[in-house]
């Protein structure tokens, strides 16, 4: 990866470098290079732009960010310098989701309307409903970043990811569980107390099957956070579900109506 801004990161071999942005928002612990998936997903129809966040890579000696707020506004001013007004695709996951919504809102607040907001692997906003399973309610997801390091991997675990043998060596694990753990806090934080906007632009949510901390009703809960067109879709591979194998999420987007409108026409 290399830097593009303060904050944004584009593969060293871009296929496609005069193509629209998809900006990209990883999830907890994750940095740039955790969208990797993503990336081959989207091109060549888009170029990629991954959120580096702070406290990881080389932003390793800086603070990590206190709030999800603090991560889209550092994300917008620094996008702004660099559009090219072209309509970008936002995607997130899981805690990226969150930063992507409130980056998207910030974007149309100043006029720039995204092509589409995507959020996978991640509970809409202001849903009550619990876990999805009683194993995953076991510790209580909003106070995952408060457990011990054993049933903090215990959890993650739970949720599947590829890279997780990282935590089997000691002076690794030391150096990842405190951003692991970073960014659970100001996500659990951002759940109990943010008061977002509504987006104006299509929104895709992307629920994986077998996903033990988000469900698909969780998932499809965002359509209440768009005024346009919205798709929840469920597909195979759980919480990281991009990891299991393509996703075919260039297909998926092609089919996603521009208006809330069109979903019923004939």
């Amino acid at each position: 990866m290399a830097m593009i801004t303060a904050n944004w990161w584009s593969p060293d071999d871009v296929a496609a470098p005069d193509q629209p942005r998809v900006l990209l928002f990883p999830f907890a612990g994750g940095a740039a290079h955790s969208m990797r998936e993503w990336i081959v997903e989207l091109e060549p129809e888009w170029r990629p732009l991954v959120m580096q966040y702070p406290g990881r890579g080389s932003r390793s000696r800086e603070p990590f960010a206190a709030s999800v707020a603090d991560l889209a506004a550092a994300a917008f001013a620094d996008f702004l310098a660099m559009d090219d007004g072209r309509p970008p695709l936002v995607l997130g996951q899981s805690l990226g989701g969150y930063v992507a919504q409130a980056f998207t809102a910030a974007l149309e607040t100043a006029g720039i309307t995204p092509r589409s907001l995507v959020v996978v692997s991640v509970r809409a906003l202001g849903d009550a409903g619990g876990p999805p399973d009683a194993a995953a309610g076991r510790l209580g997801r909003t106070r995952w970043h408060q457990q011990s390091d054993d049933d903090l991997l215990a959890r993650l675990h739970e949720l599947g990811g590829a890279d997780l043998e990282v935590f089997e060596h000691p002076a690794l694990r030391e150096a990842l569980l405190p951003i692991v753990r970073a960014d659970l806090a100001i996500g659990d934080d951002h759940i109990a107390h943010a008061r977002p906007h509504r987006v104006r632009c299509p929104v895709l949510a992307v629920h994986g099957i077998g996903d033990r901390q988000v469900s698909a009703a969780q998932s499809a809960a965002w359509a209440t956070w768009t005024t346009g067109a919205f798709q929840a879709v469920s597909l195979p591979g759980g919480h990281f579900l991009q990891q299991r194998g393509p996703v075919g999420l260039r297909g998926i987007l092609a089919g996603l109506p521009a208006r809330r409108s069109e979903l019923n026409d004939d």
